[in-house]
């Protein structure tokens, strides 16, 4: 008998945390029994705050992040094919005007870092208004996730302060990131003419430039 209760009273001891780890995970799910409706309660509105900032994080940056970058590489792009074409304009003999008089006078790391700056700077304008409604977003648990919340808190902001509201921080936000830019676009091309140079077969005309 002494041993039976020995056991009986064991087997309560290892019950009693399994049994509570159990409650905890069902209250993590959103489940429970009918007499944890308070613990529940929370566990489900915890639940339902992780999810709705998580949308809102995911919203948010999309829309930022897509006309920060297209703007990035647009410019970018535009750039050096315009030094590309002023240069070989300039090889055949055809003067190339003032962009191929600039691209000859100015050293490639110095256009990569000018690009990189320009771009930095383009794209910063350009997802500025995305920022500021994300970062709002961000900071107010009251506004709704998705794009229905996004243009909502876009509205609010318009509302209360003018479309200017919607650029608030512009400058710290240059200043953060127009210098990475022109790091960015220097290294990228430092590197993609070193492979070109080195790793590729650029034709027997040579390729041309590789700048870009």
């Amino acid at each position: 008998m002494a041993v039976a209760a020995r056991l009986r009273a064991g087997w309560v001891a290892l019950r009693g945390p399994a049994r509570r780890r159990g409650a905890r995970r069902s209250l993590q799910a959103g489940e429970g029994t009918s007499g944890d409706t308070g613990d529940n309660g929370d566990a489900l509105t915890r639940t339902k705050r992780g999810r709705h900032k998580a949308l809102i994080a995911a919203v948010a940056y999309a829309l930022e992040a897509i006309p920060y970058d297209v703007s990035e590489l647009v410019v970018v792009g535009n750039l050096n094919d315009g030094r590309a074409a002023a240069e070989a304009a300039a090889a055949r003999g055809g003067g190339g005007g003032v962009m191929a008089a600039l691209a000859l006078s100015v050293p490639q790391a110095a256009w990569d870092v000018g690009v990189g700056a320009v771009a930095g700077a383009a794209a910063v304008v350009a997802s500025m208004p995305f920022d500021v409604v994300k970062t709002y977003m961000q900071v107010n648990p009251s506004c709704s996730g998705g794009l229905g919340g996004f243009a909502a808190t876009a509205r609010q902001l318009v509302a209360q302060g003018g479309p200017g509201a919607l650029w608030l921080g512009l400058a710290p936000r240059l200043a953060h990131q127009v210098p990475g830019a022109c790091i960015c676009w220097w290294a990228i091309h430092a590197v993609q003419r070193h492979m070109m140079t080195h790793h590729y077969d650029t034709g027997a005309d040579g390729g041309g430039h590789q700048g870009h």
